[in-house]
């Protein structure tokens, strides 16, 4: 709404332009008032488009991917038969700090915290100096407050099987969660879908809410 204003001004600007030029010809004259304004119009019309070009810049290229949405790559066999190696997926990062998070939705996080930060310092380590944070993708199980356990091939919340089919296989070790875990109410149990070839909240623990980059919301393929 904001540069539909902009446009609208100058409109009116260079109309009043037009109007002074057409009364100095009518008198027999250039206003000299006239020219210098029109100069300055064109320098105002300069600078607002390159304030313009330069936000464009900036939320495209680090406010919109550091802290709404984030193109991300799946790296690895982990969460086959339903996300694959090399597969383009899209990453909410803000919505769901509001919406929350349910059971079975999918989310990227930092299992071993952050090397960089969301800084403008921390942008340009990423995308140009080659710094990385590790980031696993899997599938939410269990919420804040429950408890998960793993008996066999069964996971039960609360003592309740959970009926699901996103597993490609049934698992062959339920790691930690062979004994009963409780969950903080900032703690999410994870697992990957290729549940014997996952590094998931068996082997390094339930996931904390501030660990979380985002949740998945669109296959790109």
């Amino acid at each position: 709404m904001e540069q539909k204003e902009v446009e609208v001004a100058d409109v009116d600007e260079k109309a009043i332009h037009n109007v002074c030029a057409s009364d100095a010809s009518m008198s027999g004259g250039v206003s000299p008032k006239g020219t210098k304004g029109g100069a300055k119009g064109r320098r105002r019309e300069f600078f607002r488009s390159l304030v313009l070009f330069v936000g464009i810049f900036i939320s495209s290229f680090y406010v919109i991917p550091t802290f709404a949405a984030e193109r991300t790559v799946v790296d690895g066999h982990s969460m086959e038969n339903n996300l694959y190696d090399g597969e383009q997926l899209l990453a909410d990062k803000i919505a769901y700090k509001f919406l929350g998070i349910d059971r079975f939705d999918v989310i990227t996080f930092y299992p071993e915290g952050r090397v960089t930060d969301d800084t403008p310092v921390g942008f340009v380590e990423r995308r140009f100096l080659g710094k990385k944070d590790k980031c696993y993708i899997k599938r939410v199980i269990g919420l804040p407050g429950e408890t998960v356990q793993i008996v066999g091939a069964d996971i039960l919340i609360d003592g309740k099987k959970l009926e699901e089919d996103y597993g490609k296989m049934p698992m062959d070790s339920g790691g930690i969660a062979e004994e009963p875990v409780t969950l903080g109410e900032d703690e999410y149990f994870v697992l990957g879908d290729n549940r014997n070839g996952s590094r998931d909240s068996r082997n390094i623990g339930p996931v904390k809410e501030d660990m979380i980059c985002g949740k998945i919301v669109f296959h790109f393929n």
